[in-house]
């Protein structure tokens, strides 16, 4: 299980992780250690409420944690930043990413010259 690129590499992500529902840890972490302890404490948050999506205000920044039936995603993100605007779609695309990706669409055959 690993973190998308399209939020480990974002400017504007501190911190993400991914992991298994009911695990004490997430599976995969990518940024600031600082924010390890509070991303577990936020997946614990998540757990103890009937709620998929947590977001956690701490000051400047802003955590987003989301489940759904097998996986958990968080993210660490300044608050009032742009991309917090996307942030959940990324995430839940995070989290769907056991489907198959799509089908290439077949290349259009040029028709010979008659």
């Amino acid at each position: 299980m690993q973190i998308p690129e399209n939020i480990t590499k974002h400017h504007g992500i501190e911190a993400s992780a991914l992991g298994q529902v009911g695990a004490d840890e997430p599976a995969d972490y990518c940024g600031l250690d600082s924010w390890r302890p509070l991303i577990g404490a936020a997946l614990l948050l998540l757990r103890h409420t009937d709620e998929n999506v947590v977001r956690i205000m701490t000051g400047t920044h802003t955590i987003l944690v989301m489940r759904n039936a097998e996986r958990q995603a968080a993210a660490v993100v300044v608050t009032g930043n742009p991309i917090s605007k996307s942030l959940p779609r990324m995430l839940r695309g995070a989290l769907n990413m056991t489907k198959r990706p799509r089908r290439a669409t077949p290349e259009i055959q040029e028709q010979a010259p008659a």
